[in-house]
């Protein structure tokens, strides 16, 4: 069953028409016909049964078969402050992080980004991956991309609670260890991922002066992209094993 974002699902009508993006996707792309069975979601945990009704003009029309159901969202969200790289790599980060239930991306223009990008630029294309995402791992819930910020402003404004910042060197702790001291279990984690070469020692510091906690991923030196799905990979499983046991 293909699932398909429509974010103006509504809970009371019987039926619905799906935008331009999104039937050139059911049509062109996974090849549905009518009749076929679907799945419409607003991104935000709600969804709907329904089947491919027809077409108006090139735009699908929808017939709900069942009432809408809400999904709660995993806890903890997990919000990737992430310093942009290089467009191909960027990409496919968006995408995996998206797949495995990032709830919002932040892009970072921090001192030592090799692609330097003027804020907003890019946006769009990200949010498109980020659609693509939910709807290959059929998730009721769409990662946020926020518009690329300059590091200065990010943090300037306050590192946020429950911070994990992905430092090479000094006193950075293995990123189970920082977990594990966590006295209470958040509701969101914010991770913190540098360029290629890293943070630059003053940009370390406003995080860890600002309250995040440094965190080292093992011996090997990751490239950009590695490091942040390592670091998402540690918080979904470290956090899904303490649920089981706390349960």
């Amino acid at each position: 069953m293909h699932r398909i974002l429509h974010k103006t699902l509504e809970e009371e009508t019987s039926s619905c028409i799906l935008d331009a993006e999104a039937s050139h996707h059911l049509t062109a792309v996974l090849r549905a016909r009518v009749g076929d069975a679907l799945t419409l979601t607003n991104g935000n945990g709600l969804s709907r049964r329904a089947v491919y009704e027809g077409s108006e003009g090139r735009r699908v029309r929808c017939r709900f078969t069942s009432d809408a159901e809400r999904s709660p969202r995993e806890t903890p969200e997990i919000i990737l402050f992430q310093c942009i790289a290089k467009s191909a790599r960027m990409d496919w980060l968006v995408e995996k992080a998206a797949e495995m239930g990032v709830s919002r991306i932040v892009p970072l223009i921090s001192r030592r980004c090799s692609v330097k990008l003027r804020p907003g630029e890019r946006v769009d294309r990200w949010a498109r991956i980020a659609v693509s995402a939910l709807e290959q791992c059929d998730s009721p819930f769409l990662t946020e991309v926020c518009e690329p910020q300059y590091f200065s402003d990010a943090v300037g404004r306050g590192v946020p609670a429950f911070s994990l910042a992905g430092i090479i060197g000094g006193n950075s702790l293995p990123i189970l260890s920082a977990l594990a001291g966590m006295r209470t279990a958040p509701e969101r984690i914010h991770w913190f991922v540098g360029p290629e070469g890293d943070f630059d020692p003053e940009e370390s510091a406003a995080l860890i002066n600002g309250g995040a906690v440094p965190v080292s991923l093992g011996k090997n030196i990751l490239r950009v992209e590695t490091a942040a799905l390592f670091g998402i990979s540690a918080i979904k499983a470290f956090c899904d094993l303490k649920k089981k046991r706390d349960a």
